[in-house]
């Protein structure tokens, strides 16, 4: 007897059914209880409800950061954001919200959220039922069997929940991408200005060593100095224009590097940076920030959820021992003109395994999860323990250039001028007292620059902006 077995994944199938009992001339008699409990497990398995739980992350990060974050439609286009402008050059905020458009690392980053919603889609959906077709050959009867795991049902719910905290941790991660994006873009921006600036004193203390050269020759010829004296000035100057060759070249690698971040690596057109660093006073105290940051890191958050994520599979692993698939079985009568139909159950029995490796491998992950959270905690309070004592240390040594050295040198200054105008000492000891004191607010520039990268990496290490520390913050918090 020949038997031919077809099977397909569709309720297509069943319309194949009824033409091939026409052809033989076959009644179909099919109970009318039996009929509607099959379309009503049918339509109870196939029913279901997509997810409405949305993680609407861009909202979020904006909340933290004050910044709007998007996709690019291509990743070779450059997208302005709206409310910029770079024809008169950008300055830090702009810097910070073209980076979170183009940086091409974070909006990789964003892609990759994909396939997290996808894991999500796929959640939602049921598995397929099979039906299985054998056709009446000789004398073979009609045989129809239809196979519905039965356990998905009672198993989506979790598979979804699954799927939903992972799409949320992976979004926390990426809040906290974010949130490094514009700690390397504001240090980046800094380092830009501080470059520029060190580069245009520099080439106004090379100067001044080059009017003290010419005026030395001339004192050399005219015996009022020594031929060693006017070798080390000569010296001086050759040292201080190899140092303006090294800052003009740290200058272009900086602008480069800002490029790079802000995802201009393409742009062909040249992007001039405003200077508009502001000093931010930080009032909160240290405990103070560490109960923010602790309150608001996203990848702390993101690891609270993968501890929930861990328990929530190792539930559901235990619950996959359960599987049951539902039969509908339907034969060809034996006189030839009916049909038998009825209903069936097809289960597994647990008695070899009860996924034991898999249960371990989820305790595991559990285990895992908790120690990790441990870990990420540990971390934020020493990132923010580390960036409170480099901002209080530099703020201190900001204070004491700003208060003392700087007006100390200043007043030098005018002395100098005072003196020289009443010819008690010469052009050259004004221009060496004006070199000493463009050194002095070189390294006040470089102090006032740390000063800031330091605020940068203590806002990165809360999650938050400072100026959003209230004492509304602190009492949700508390």
């Amino acid at each position: 007897m020949m038997r031919n077995i077809i099977k397909s994944n569709s309720l297509e199938a069943i319309k194949e059914i009824l033409p091939l009992a026409s052809k033989c001339n076959n009644r179909i008699l099919i109970n009318s209880y039996n009929l509607a409990l099959i379309f009503f497990i049918i339509s109870l398995y196939g029913c279901h409800t997509p997810s409405k739980k949305n993680v609407n992350f861009t909202d979020e990060f904006e909340n933290q950061s004050g910044k709007r974050i998007g996709q690019k439609e291509s990743a070779q286009d450059i997208r302005i954001p709206k409310g910029v402008t770079i024809e008169n050059g950008i300055n830090q905020n702009e810097a910070i919200s073209i980076a979170l458009w183009n940086n091409t690392e974070f909006q990789s980053a964003i892609s990759n959220l994909g396939y997290s919603r996808a894991n999500l889609i796929q959640a939602e959906h049921l598995t397929n039922p099979t039906f299985s077709l054998l056709f009446p050959v000789g004398s073979k009867q009609l045989e129809l069997n239809a196979l519905i795991p039965l356990e998905a049902i009672w198993l989506r719910p979790s598979r979804i929940k699954i799927a939903e905290g992972e799409y949320k941790r992976d979004a926390q991660l990426l809040i906290q991408h974010g949130l490094n994006v514009i700690r390397d873009v504001r240090v980046a921006y800094l380092e830009v200005i501080l470059a520029a600036d060190l580069l245009s004193q520099q080439m106004e203390s090379t100067l001044f060593l080059k009017q003290i050269v010419d005026l030395s020759k001339i004192r050399l010829r005219e015996g009022d100095i020594s031929a060693s004296k006017y070798n080390k000035l000569l010296q001086d100057y050759q040292n201080a224009n190899n140092n303006l060759n090294q800052l003009e070249k740290a200058n272009s690698v900086r602008n480069e590097e800002l490029r790079k971040l802000i995802g201009f690596s393409t742009w062909k057109e040249e992007f001039l940076t405003i200077s508009d660093i502001s000093l931010q006073e930080v009032d909160s105290k240290l405990d103070t920030l560490i109960e923010v940051g602790l309150a608001s890191r996203p990848d702390l958050r993101a690891a609270e959820i993968e501890i929930e994520l861990a328990g929530q599979k190792l539930g559901l692993t235990k619950s996959e021992i359960h599987r049951i698939t539902g039969i509908i079985d339907i034969n060809g009568g034996g006189d030839g003109k009916s049909f038998e139909i009825g209903p069936g159950l097809s289960f597994e029995i647990p008695i070899f395994h009860q996924n034991q490796g898999k249960v371990l491998k989820n305790q595991t992950a559990l285990d895992k999860a908790l120690r990790n959270y441990v870990d990420v905690k540990d971390n934020i309070i020493t990132d923010i323990r580390i960036a409170w004592v480099n901002y209080t240390k530099i703020r201190e040594e900001f204070n004491y250039w700003n208060n003392k050295i700087i007006p100390t040198n200043r007043k030098i200054i005018n002395d100098t001028n005072a003196a020289h105008e009443a010819g008690n000492i010469s052009l050259i000891d004004v221009f060496q007292q004006q070199i000493s004191f463009i050194q002095s607010q070189i390294e006040a520039n470089r102090v006032y620059t740390n000063l800031n990268i330091s605020l940068a990496e203590l806002e990165r290490s809360i999650g938050i902006q400072l100026n959003k520390i209230t004492s509304t913050t602190i009492s949700s918090i508390n």
